[in-house]
């Protein structure tokens, strides 16, 4: 896998989770290069959104800080 592969499925993984914070939770976030700015007091969805984002467009779950 190349890294222009590698960062299609990043961006993927990235957009689906704002879409899920968005439609779903109504929380609201904005990218930053490779991570999500959201509310601190939605932390802990967050985290999770994410996580389960890239691992079903990744197949890997991330660590998230």
């Amino acid at each position: 896998m190349d890294w222009g592969r590698l960062q299609y499925l990043e961006s993927e993984a990235l957009l689906t989770a704002m879409e899920v914070l968005a439609f779903d939770h109504h929380i609201p976030s904005l990218p930053v290069h490779d991570s999500l700015i959201f509310p601190e007091s939605h932390g802990e969805i967050g985290k999770e959104t994410i996580k389960a984002s890239f691992k079903s467009i990744v197949g890997v779950e991330p660590v998230v800080m």
